[in-house]
C-alpha cells in the first residue's frame, strides 16, 4: 500500500508540473502576441502638415512662358536668404492628360530661375505637349535657418 500512495503521489506531483508548464508557455505566447497598440488601442494615423507660405512680392516669384508652346520659366529674383528651391511642376496636355515633373532651381545665381520644358527631351530631341492648360508649379523654399516654406503660381494656358 506504500507503493501505491507513492504511486499516486508521483502522479499527482507530474500532473501538477505540467499544469504549470502549460499556464507558463500560455502566458509567454499571449504576452508576445499583444503589442502595446493592442494593449492601448492606440491607431496610427497620418498627420497633415502646415508649411508656412510665402507670397509672390516677398521672394520676387513669376510665372511666365517661355518659348511659344514650349517652355514655361520661373524665377525667383529675391533669393537674400535662400539655400534651396525645390519644383513640384505640373499641367495638362492634349487629351486631358496630366504632366509633371520635379526639379530644383539654382540658387547661386541672380535671379534663380528654371526653364521647364511642356513635354519630354531626351538626348536633344524633344517632343512637346499640345493644348497644354492648367499650369501649376510648386515651390518648396529652404532659407539659410533650415526653415521650409512653399509658394506657388499658376498659368491658365501656354501661349503657341
Amino acid at each position: 500500500m506504500n507503493k501505491l500512495l507513492q504511486n499516486k503521489f508521483v502522479l499527482i506531483g507530474g500532473v501538477a508540473v505540467v499544469v504549470i508548464v502549460l499556464v507558463i508557455v500560455s502566458g509567454f505566447f499571449l504576452l508576445a502576441k499583444k503589442s502595446p497598440a493592442d494593449s492601448n488601442n492606440i491607431q496610427a494615423t497620418p498627420q497633415q502638415i502646415s508649411i508656412p507660405t510665402l507670397s509672390a512680392e516677398s521672394i520676387g516669384r513669376t510665372l511666365i512662358d517661355g518659348v511659344p508652346g514650349k517652355t514655361v520659366i520661373a524665377e525667383v529674383s529675391k533669393i537674400e536668404g535662400i539655400k534651396a528651391i525645390d519644383y513640384e511642376f505640373s499641367y495638362v496636355a492634349k487629351g486631358n492628360i496630366t504632366r509633371g515633373v520635379f526639379g530644383k532651381i539654382d540658387v547661386t545665381k541672380q535671379p534663380a530661375k528654371s526653364e521647364i520644358d511642356l513635354g519630354t527631351c531626351s538626348s536633344g530631341t524633344c517632343k512637346y505637349d499640345q493644348d497644354v492648360t492648367d499650369i501649376k508649379i510648386v515651390l518648396k523654399i529652404t532659407k539659410g535657418d533650415g526653415k521650409v516654406y512653399q509658394s506657388q503660381a499658376t498659368l491658365t494656358s501656354a501661349s503657341k
